[in-house]
């Protein structure tokens, strides 16, 4: 159904914060990828070191193995946060999938979609919904288990590097 002229700023406006929030989550989920691989080869190269050197004779690398291997882990939730997270009952919009899904036909669908467009207000009011839950229940948990992995990571090295100087003075 075509957009009437006065509703079509407002589109372009809302739809462009929609694709800003959708950008933040792809470039969060990329930083994740990388982070992911990085502990995930960390952890790899700690392990081969244990096994050459034996567990007892490779403190630096089990603590460096386990710091690591928590950050994947804790970054791999930040790839696909658990429903406990990312799911509160929220109202969703009639742009997300399950809504458009559970309409009993294409007909159904389009006659919701029709009834909205016709008041710039419920067009407001779809992308708003859908923009809020982007921002808070997708892209702020992935961000936060970004930031969570990384810290993790961070500390590891720390932590590491720290025994490795404490044991050579």
């Amino acid at each position: 159904m075509p957009i009437k002229k006065d509703n079509e700023a407002v589109v372009m406006f809302l739809n462009s914060i929609l694709e800003k929030a959708d950008e933040y989550s792809r470039h969060v989920d990329n930083q994740i990828n990388i982070l992911v691989g990085l502990c995930t080869a960390i952890f790899v190269f700690c392990a081969a070191q244990i096994q050459t050197f034996g567990f007892a004779n490779s403190a630096y690398w089990t603590v460096l193995g386990l710091f690591s291997v928590t950050a994947a882990i804790v970054g791999l939730f930040g790839l696909h946060p658990p429903r406990f997270i990312s799911k509160h009952g929220q109202k969703e919009s009639y742009m997300y999938s399950k809504n458009i899904a559970n309409a009993d036909s294409a007909k159904e669908y389009a006659e919701k979609l029709a009834e909205i467009v016709k008041s710039e207000d419920k067009i407001t009011e779809q992308y708003s919904i859908e923009i809020y839950n982007v921002y808070k229940y997708y892209y702020r948990p992935k961000r936060s288990f970004f930031k969570a992995s990384r810290s993790v990571l961070i500390t590891g090295l720390l932590t590491t590097s720290l025994l490795f100087i404490i044991s050579y003075i």
